[in-house]
């Protein structure tokens, strides 16, 4: 219950925030440069939060502008803002990045949302009907969640990840949907149920599926978010509606469900369709795009396309499941091998109950929720181990490397992806709560699930592995992550984890191959 209490303090002070923050005055603009993106802008209503920001270079206080708040997983404002920028300068929209919000407490998420808002309405004059929200992965969840909390948000565009854990959509919600999903990515299931919700709900959404996994998409393609996003604001008369450049987009709808018949593609192109006559429905002519759907109905192949597309995703779909309930018998395993019990976003002594996923609760959502799971409650490494061997994960990366393009080798991708994840947050978890041993074994598995050049991983296992007072096997992890050409010596260097290492000579050399290695990357 303390939990809960402070999550519903720290939102009765958004709400607060929400309803007395003044908006933007002039004074606070005297060194933010338009028309490029600002890394790092201090808060004004916590200094210990910062953004990155992006003006658009026709930006003026004497009108208002719709606001873009982003959220990347990793606390890299410039990222989404610099992928934003493109559409934000057509569009005429300012664009904030936190830097402090990541993949953690939920805390922090709040505070991260809070000044974003606060700063957007203190320096800029916003347009109060025209925010939006963006995040990917884990940060696609604090972008839900400051739809759910901040009455009044327009939309949200969420890649590679959905609502947060315990959260689901409701017909009261005012905000439309863009979802982006690659085929590998690991929460695809997700992104698709969230689509059926939002659908069956009747409220606007979009999802687009890319090719690749579980990663910020390109510019071009958030800037066809935006443009959707655009689409809706016309419709709800938020922005007055431009015939002209809604005939335009229409066009180029229509084209690219032209060229996916062109290839063969009839159920993608037929539904490509169905998504152009419900998102231009009220707004143009649809006299062609029917013709076309006319058309493509009359064919004998397209029922039959359609089946199989069915059939497909179904399939895929229990593959996928499957899969995730693998991956979270290995996760409870670790967590009941030291002793522990996860539930309702608590960790207790105890025996793990396999309906509990560590890291399911508010701010540790990444973690895939098993629908199939078998659990038990193993208490020793043996058991661990034999779990592991179940996942089979030279034999994805086999089947990655010589099956491309197939449905094997996606969801070879995609539980590769989920290992990866699901084991490297848990060892965060595990580690601040100094389980240093199911850390370490945590970040085993991740190691195997890493491609073979991140060296990331082998600095994280090296130093779980430190504060396991494992040495000599911190100082391998340490030599294959200089092998593997790290380069950011101040990452161990400012770590009081490596604290046991110092001294050695080992260490010594293999952190002065990894200073070389900084210095020749200047």
């Amino acid at each position: 219950m303390p939990g809960l209490i402070r999550i519903s303090f720290l939102l009765g002070s958004f709400v607060l925030v929400a309803a007395s923050a003044r908006q933007g005055s002039a004074q606070y603009l005297d060194k933010l440069d338009r028309g490029m993106v600002i890394p790092r802008v201090v808060s004004l209503s916590d200094s210990r939060h910062t953004y990155a920001l992006y003006l658009p270079s026709s930006y003026s206080p004497d009108r208002k502008w719709p606001v873009l708040f982003a959220f990347d997983p990793g606390a890299r404002g410039n990222v989404p803002v610099e992928r934003y920028q493109e559409a934000a300068e057509q569009y005429g929209y300012i664009v904030l990045g936190s830097n402090n919000s990541r993949n953690g407490p939920v805390q922090v998420e709040f505070e991260a949302m809070r000044a974003l808002y606060t700063d957007a309405r203190r320096r800029f004059p916003i347009d109060e009907n025209r925010l939006y929200s963006t995040g990917f992965s884990g940060a696609a969840r604090v972008a839900c969640q400051m739809g759910l909390k901040l009455k009044g948000l327009a939309g949200a565009i969420i890649v590679g990840g959905g609502f947060p854990q315990g959260e689901k959509p409701s017909a009261e919600m005012g905000f439309a949907l863009y979802g982006i999903a690659g085929e590998a990515d690991l929460n695809f299931n997700e992104m698709l149920r969230l689509h059926r919700d939002f659908t069956e709900l009747h409220i606007p959404n979009h999802l687009e599926i890319l090719p690749g996994g579980h990663q910020w998409p390109s510019s071009e393609v958030l800037r066809e978010a935006v443009e959707w996003m655009e689409l809706q604001a016309m419709r709800s008369r938020k922005r007055p509606r431009d015939p002209t450049w809604i005939a335009a987009m229409l066009a180029a709808r229509l084209a690219r469900a032209k060229s996916l018949e062109e290839k063969g593609e009839l159920a993608a192109a037929f539904r490509r369709l169905e998504e152009i006559s419900k998102d231009f429905r009220d707004f143009a002519d649809l006299n062609e795009v029917e013709a076309e759907m006319a058309r493509l109905k009359a064919k004998p192949e397209l029922a039959k396309a359609v089946k199989e597309a069915e059939k497909r995703e179904n399939r895929m779909e229990e593959r996928d499941e499957e899969q995730s309930g693998r991956v979270m018998d290995v996760i409870h395993a670790i967590f009941a091998a030291g002793g522990m019990t996860y539930s309702e976003g608590r960790v207790e002594q105890g025996a793990l109950p396999s309906s509990a996923p560590p890291g399911g609760g508010p701010g540790r959502d990444e973690l895939p929720v098993s629908r199939g799971a078998q659990g038990g409650e193993p208490k020793d490494a043996m058991a661990v181990e034999k779990l592991v061997a179940g996942l089979s994960i030279p034999s994805l990366k086999s089947t990655i490397e010589k099956k491309p393009g197939t449905d094997e080798a996606l969801l070879a991708e995609r539980q590769r992806t989920r290992i990866f994840i699901s084991t490297f947050e848990s060892a965060r978890m595990l580690i601040e709560m100094k389980k240093y041993a199911q850390a370490v074994m945590c970040l085993e598995i991740t190691a195997k699930a890493a491609p073979p050049e991140n060296a990331f991983v082998d600095v994280q296992l090296a130093r779980a592995q430190a504060l396991n007072k494992r040495k000599s096997e911190a100082l391998k992890s340490l030599a294959s992550a200089a092998a593997k050409g790290f380069d950011k010596p101040e990452m161990i260097e400012k770590d009081e984890a490596f604290e046991p290492l110092r001294g050695s000579p080992e260490f010594s050399t293999v952190l002065e191959k990894i200073r070389a290695q900084a210095a020749s990357t200047r």
